[in-house]
């Protein structure tokens, strides 16, 4: 969702090299994009060890400007330690005075992705209220390899590949039933002949996604990649796919991001201010009156999660696979 604002930030600055600073399993989503010209990863924990070393290599490059999209106290004393005098973000997290440009943060119920785009229009002084393109890129011949790996792994060449992300990293809170995601494969399967099914997900979900994968009855057109792919991998895997389905997660905004016909599932969270960007998207979301919420996982009943029905979900998919064929 940062992808439209960095864009802005290369139009307003086309002179001045933009380096990107993010946490190590993260970096990968950024390779390739011509508008950031370096990538400097920092450790995936936060620790003291950690936070010395990507100081160390922070204070390296000598910064004099930054724009925090983070909102932690963390990343504002990381960047000003590391002598970055000019340091523009929003003032969260009591970290108002390690800023030379702090942005109130806003209380309105507005799109993530403006909230990124405000920093870069406060940084610049410039006018926002253009869109700007939030697409990823994906190399021909890293298509090429996955088509690869796939082959390897079982896909047959020339299935009409459906991509599920069944997981979400928060929490089961944003998760929908897994049985439900049983019964859409099932359908699926049995309905679309040609379908293989690509199950996404990080390596410590291997076993609950395998769990999913082994309740449907026709599961040998289903492949649990969770472990075998890594996110760039896993990126150029969901950019074959003719259809994506997932819950609120990363993955569904990278598949989003790479124009993947998708069907995103909302439950606890509010699509206006965390949906796809993708306008083609297919978004179920059923308001219920303890949303939203900051639960991992859900206290009471999970309606906001139940009320999304499988055969709407698989309608959904069935109409996006009749349209691309």
């Amino acid at each position: 969702m940062c992808l439209p604002a960095i864009r802005a930030l290369k139009e307003f600055c086309p002179h001045d090299p933009i380096v990107l600073v993010c946490r190590a399993y993260l970096q990968d989503i950024y390779r390739h994009l011509p508008e950031i010209d370096r990538l400097i990863a920092i450790p995936n924990k936060t620790s003291c060890r950690g936070f010395f070393k990507a100081l160390r290599e922070l204070k390296k490059n000598r910064f004099k400007l930054a724009i925090l999209f983070t909102n932690s106290f963390h990343s504002a004393l990381l960047f000003r330690l590391a002598g970055i005098r000019e340091i523009t973000g929003y003032e969260k997290d009591g970290r108002g005075f390690l800023l030379s440009k702090k942005i109130k943060y806003p209380n309105n119920d507005r799109h993530h992705s403006t909230f990124y785009l405000d920093l870069v229009g406060a940084f610049t002084g410039k006018d926002m209220t253009r869109s700007y393109p939030d697409d990823l890129a994906i190399l021909p011949g890293e298509k090429q390899a996955i088509k690869d790996i796939l082959s390897s792994q079982g896909v047959e060449a020339g299935s009409t590949l459906v991509g599920i992300s069944p997981s979400a990293a928060y929490g089961t809170a944003k998760q929908w039933l897994p049985e439900r995601f049983s019964e859409l494969m099932q359908k699926i399967t049995r309905e679309v002949q040609t379908a293989g099914i690509l199950l996404f997900g990080s390596p410590k979900e291997y076993e609950k996604i395998e769990n999913i994968r082994l309740a449907g009855e026709d599961n040998h057109r289903v492949f649990n990649l969770s472990r075998c792919l890594t996110l760039r991998e896993t990126m150029a895997a969901i950019s074959l796919c003719r259809a994506f389905i997932g819950n609120d997660s990363g993955l569904m905004h990278i598949a989003s991001s790479l124009k993947v016909p998708l069907v995103a599932l909302y439950g606890p969270n509010l699509p206006r201010r965390t949906g796809p960007l993708y306008t083609q998207a297919r978004v179920f979301h059923y308001p219920v009156g303890c949303a939203p919420c900051l639960h991992r996982d859900c206290p009471t009943d999970h309606r906001c999660m139940t009320a999304i029905r499988t055969d709407d979900v698989f309608a959904a998919v069935r109409d996006i696979l009749g349209q691309s064929a």
